[in-house]
């Protein structure tokens, strides 16, 4: 399955604004599949974390809505999820809530390093690498995940 970000702006913001209307924070939209039969997966949460209620209500609302405008024809599949731990961390929030986890980061200069999450500022964060803090302003960050232990 092809996957695209691009996302009509009438679906766009419908999708903001019910997610809104249920005090959740729209991560990220994404769209798979085919134009005969599209996948949306939409990605919600709150800074507290979305309950499987929440996630159910907007994902309700958000089919009906969509069914309604026609925005995405008559066969199509909606997901609503948390971003979960595979989704690039992308709001202060989310660093925050991960602090003293270990974190996979590219910056924009294309350089690859993992580090210890030890402390989230307003313009960046603290990584402990190779017992050394390194801050990492948030606008040099292409893309922070978190590593999962298993």
């Amino acid at each position: 399955m092809s996957e695209t970000k691009f996302i009509d702006t009438e679906l766009q913001d419908l999708i903001q604004r019910i997610t809104e209307s249920h005090s959740a924070i729209l991560v990220e939209t994404v769209v798979k599949g085919s134009r005969k039969n599209p996948v949306l997966q939409v990605f919600v949460d709150t800074e507290e974390g979305i309950t499987l209620k929440e996630l159910a209500d907007i994902n309700r609302e958000l089919n009906v809505s969509i069914e309604q405008t026609g925005l995405l024809g008559h066969s199509y599949r909606l997901e609503v999820s948390s971003p979960g731990a595979t989704r690039p961390l992308t709001f202060d929030w989310q660093y925050r809530r991960n602090i003293g986890r270990n974190l996979e980061m590219i910056l924009r200069t294309g350089e690859k390093f993992t580090g210890k999450l030890t402390d989230v500022r307003s313009e960046g964060v603290t990584l402990e690498r190779e017992n050394a803090n390194q801050f990492v302003k948030f606008e040099d960050i292409e893309t922070a995940h978190v590593q999962l232990r298993f």
